[in-house]
């Protein structure tokens, strides 16, 4: 049985222990288990299990503990995760601001979590196109977990992908290639092409290609990405709808409408499911299917999809 199957066969029986514990109990170790219940959560999509958890977990932690000790800021990253999952970018940030504030001045820096909080806080400021503030951050990530983990780590690759990300976005592509290439190969020797997580740089290198125009590379690395996602990280979850977006967007560009047309209609009904009709994805696809809708003539439909975006906007 693997990991993913174990958590969700024991899931029940930690939310039941959850509920049967009175609110007043202060128990570090209930902590300690909200959190990483959460962290499951989170990782599954269902956040709005998740949020109280990650609450009452910062609760106990302050009162047990005290506002400004470094445990309490694991329950205010997780916040922090789970409120950039959401779109709720400033939220996110105020979150992981907290946490970074309590870990920086522990007397022992928590050195993978500090790591981890300035990526995820990175690929915030990416989501908001500041990308002055996202680049030293990833720097400073990549050379923690290079002097910490080893240069052939496996999470290296998280710092290396969003910086290429970032140069990707930035035109520059020789950069991010040479980014997205490493972290590729770093993965292939560690977790293995049929990971989840192999997708990521199979996705960004499919994007990079698409950009540069490069559509025969580009559709071979999206193919794979898709079959990865959708065999390995089922086909409902937001990273299978990124990549069913960006491919949406390749066929676009190669004036394929039908095919685009049918790859956003799948991105946007797991985009509002999982993520929530005002999410910024859920918008973002939403906007580029009515506009395709829109440029093959059918106007209708166009204009219902562009009313739902203006009723949920006011």
């Amino acid at each position: 049985m693997g990991q993913w199957e174990r958590c969700e066969r024991l899931l029940p029986h930690v939310l039941t222990v959850v509920a049967a514990s009175a609110p007043m109990v202060r128990s570090l170790e209930l902590a300690s288990l909200l959190i990483r219940t959460a962290d499951y959560l989170l990782q599954r999509t269902q956040y709005e299990q998740a949020e109280p958890l990650y609450l009452r977990a910062l609760h106990i932690r302050e009162q047990s503990l005290g506002s400004e000790h470094s445990q309490v800021a694991f329950p205010l990253s997780g916040l922090g995760d789970l409120s950039q999952e959401q779109g709720n970018y400033q939220q996110a940030e105020l979150f992981y601001l907290r946490a970074l504030r309590l870990w920086e001045q522990a007397p022992t820096q928590e050195y993978p979590e500090v790591a981890w909080l300035l990526n995820n806080l990175a690929v915030l400021y990416i989501e908001q196109g500041n990308h002055q503030r996202a680049e030293p951050l990833l720097q400073r990530v990549l050379h923690i977990d290079e002097q910490v983990l080893g240069p052939e780590h496996p999470d290296v690759a998280f710092p290396l992908i969003n910086l290429a990300d970032l140069y990707r976005e930035q035109g520059r592509y020789e950069q991010a290639e040479i980014l997205y290439l490493r972290a590729l190969h770093l993965w292939e020797q560690t977790i293995g092409r049929d990971h989840p997580q192999f997708a990521f740089p199979l996705n960004g290198l499919a994007n990079l290609y698409r950009d540069q125009g490069f559509y025969e590379q580009a559709k071979s690395f999206y193919q794979r990405a898709l079959t990865i996602r959708e065999q390995r990280h089922r086909a409902q979850h937001p990273e299978t709808a990124e990549t069913l977006h960006d491919f949406a967007r390749f066929y676009e560009l190669q004036n394929q409408p039908d095919q685009a047309l049918a790859l956003y209609q799948q991105a946007l009904a797991i985009r509002e499911r999982r993520l929530g009709p005002a999410h910024p994805r859920t918008l973002d696809t939403r906007t580029r299917y009515a506009c395709l809708l829109r440029v093959c003539g059918r106007h209708k439909e166009a204009a219902m999809l562009e009313g739902a975006t203006t009723s949920i906007s006011t």
